[in-house]
């Protein structure tokens, strides 16, 4: 009943009322395409609505039998900025009626013989069924009426931050190990053409699931602290201080360590120039000069050679080169993602030989009570000739850096057997 006397309503103010100038409609017009421009020039994240609510007042306050259907649109976008999809609900209800639609769409989406920028009816209809889907996280329905009002509003955007929440969802669930759940949802924003998906797919493993193993020692529990190895870590660098590690991978036979501190400073390749990890000087360093001081003849012998995949940048197609073998190496930027929870864990401090070697020491973000520092990924940037790092934050910066910067520390890897 609410619903009728409201179209009866706007029937009544449709053909009825006194008149006002159309040049102050076409103000209004103008005013609802300068809000609708701010609105699809936004990240998806809404814009003030001051003129929007300037526009509804002051077509509630005025009689004109031409304007009610342009109120029922203002009035249908304000709700939806403030979250109040029911009242929307309503307003749209009433201007979806025929004769409300024809008469909005001959007089504001062509205003004064022109074509104004403003959505369709429908349009704005899609739109409302979108952000409410988007509002209580039905993710794939809110991208489906996207889909159908994608040249208007914010929509691009709005679906471009969808997809990137499913993204992370799904690197999610792969690092939880739901591996085909993962899969799924790669797959589906492979086929809306996400890039970060589509690179990811390219390299994407499902581990097989290995034999019960035999009973692991306790110290090299994932997330536990050992100590193998030494290298100097005080200013003066005439130490022999043992080497603490954190677990990231236990397989039963053999754990994949990263220092707990970053040990030293070096660049990721000497010069200014193109290069991969196969071929950097920081790859070179780790297996020869830092593989010899870290590590006595029997620890060597623990240690095993480990297959390095030529992961790709998600975020760019920059060639990464071959796969390697390596006593010693860098974590790619998924194996970063996989297995660190968040930012949080992936900052690290530097040990106080490093910041001698010229390690950059963060004075705002701190790790064990010490201040952060960047660290070096092997993967490439979005360009050859640039490294990903992990800033002081703990955020992967994907784009790279330079490879011959001189103050990016490095945290090496290391699997050893673990009998």
């Amino acid at each position: 009943m609410k619903r009728i006397m409201a179209m009866l309503l706007a029937l009544l103010l449709l053909f009825g009322g006194a008149a006002m100038a159309d040049d102050d409609l076409n103000a209004i017009v103008q005013r609802l395409e300068g809000y609708l421009d701010e609105l699809m020039n936004s990240e998806g994240n809404g814009v003030d609505t001051t003129k929007l609510e300037t526009c509804v007042e002051f077509l509630k306050e005025t009689k004109n039998r031409k304007k009610k259907p342009l109120e029922l649109y203002c009035s249908v976008l304000l709700s939806i900025e403030r979250n109040q999809f029911d009242s929307a609900d309503d307003d749209m209800f009433v201007l979806r009626n025929e004769s409300m639609t024809k008469a909005f769409e001959e007089n504001f989406v062509r205003s004064a013989g022109r074509e104004t920028s403003i959505p369709t009816v429908e349009q704005l209809y899609n739109y409302l069924q979108g952000r409410r889907a988007e509002y209580e996280k039905k993710y794939e329905a809110a991208l489906s009426f996207y889909g159908k009002c994608a040249d208007g509003f914010d929509t691009y955007n709005r679906m471009e931050n969808i997809k990137y929440e499913l993204y992370d969802s799904a690197m999610e669930l792969y690092r939880v190990g739901e591996y085909e759940q993962a899969k799924d949802l790669l797959e589906e924003l492979a086929q809306m053409m996400y890039e970060e998906a589509v690179q990811v797919l390219k390299n994407f493993v499902t581990p097989t699931p290995a034999p019960t193993p035999a009973p692991t020692p306790v110290p090299f529990t994932i997330g536990n602290s050992v100590e193998f190895g030494s290298y100097p870590q005080t200013a003066a660098g005439n130490d022999n201080t043992p080497v603490e590690w954190l677990v990231l991978e236990n397989d039963g036979e053999t754990a994949l360590l990263i220092s707990r501190y970053a040990l030293d400073c070096q660049q990721y390749n000497t010069g200014e120039e193109d290069t991969t990890w196969e071929q950097c000087a920081l790859r070179d360093w780790l297996n020869n000069e830092f593989y010899n001081r870290a590590f006595s003849s029997d620890e060597k012998k623990r240690i095993v050679k480990s297959s390095v995949s030529a992961d790709e940048n998600p975020s760019y197609s920059t060639d990464p080169g071959n796969a390697t073998e390596d006593n010693v190496f860098l974590l790619s930027v998924l194996e970063a993602q996989k297995y660190f929870n968040d930012d949080e864990a992936r900052m690290c401090a530097a040990t106080d030989y490093a910041i001698q070697q010229g390690a950059y020491r963060s004075d705002s973000h701190r790790a064990d009570d010490i201040g952060t520092c960047w660290w070096w990924l092997r993967s490439l940037g979005d360009h050859s000739d640039y490294a990903v790092l992990v800033n002081t934050a703990g955020s992967i910066s994907d784009f790279g850096y330079p490879v011959c910067i001189r103050s990016s520390a490095v945290r090496p890897c290391v699997r050893v057997r673990l009998f």
